[in-house]
C-alpha cells in the first residue's frame, strides 16, 4: 500500500470516528435527563461510561472496513465482518469487564453500553454504505 493511501485510510478512519463521537455526544445529550428523572444523579456516570464504551467499540469496530476499501469490492464484505465482530467483542468485554468491578450501578451501565452500541452502529453503518456506495459508483 503507498503512503497515499495510507494517508487516505487515515483521514477517512478520523472522519467517520468524528461522525461517531459526535453521535455518542448526542446520546449523552439527549440521555442526560432521562437518566436522571428515571435513576437519578447517581446513574449519569454509569451513562457516561457506558456510552465511551460503546464509541470505544465503534472506533475499534471501523478500523477493519476502512483497511478492507483498498481491496477489491467483492472482498470488502470481509472487512465489514471483522469490523462488526471487533465492535462487538469489545464493547461487550468493556461492560462486562466494567460490570464485574461493581464499582458503577449495572442497570444504566449495561443499558446505555447496549443503547450506544446499537445508536453507534446504525450510524457506522450509514457512513460506511456511503462510501461502498460512493467507491462503486467511482469504479464503474
Amino acid at each position: 500500500m503507498t503512503k497515499t493511501a495510507d494517508d487516505r485510510s487515515g483521514r477517512l478512519l478520523l472522519r467517520l470516528a468524528a461522525v461517531s463521537t459526535g453521535a455518542a455526544v448526542g446520546l449523552v445529550l439527549v440521555g442526560y435527563w432521562p437518566t436522571v428523572a428515571l435513576a437519578g444523579a447517581a446513574a449519569v456516570a454509569p451513562m457516561l461510561v457506558g456510552i465511551g464504551i460503546g464509541l470505544a467499540g465503534a472506533w475499534v469496530g471501523l478500523i477493519p472496513p476502512v483497511l478492507w476499501l483498498r481491496n477489491p469490492p467483492e472482498d470488502q464484505p470481509v472487512g465489514i465482518l471483522m469490523g462488526l465482530a471487533a465492535r462487538f467483542g469489545v464493547t461487550a468485554g468493556l461492560a462486562v469487564a466494567v460490570w464485574l468491578t461493581g464499582a458503577l450501578p449495572e442497570r444504566p451501565l449495561l443499558l446505555w453500553a447496549g443503547l450506544a452500541h446499537l445508536v453507534l452502529l446504525l450510524v457506522d453503518v450509514v457512513g460506511l454504505t456511503r462510501l461502498l456506495r460512493r467507491a462503486g459508483e467511482a469504479g464503474a
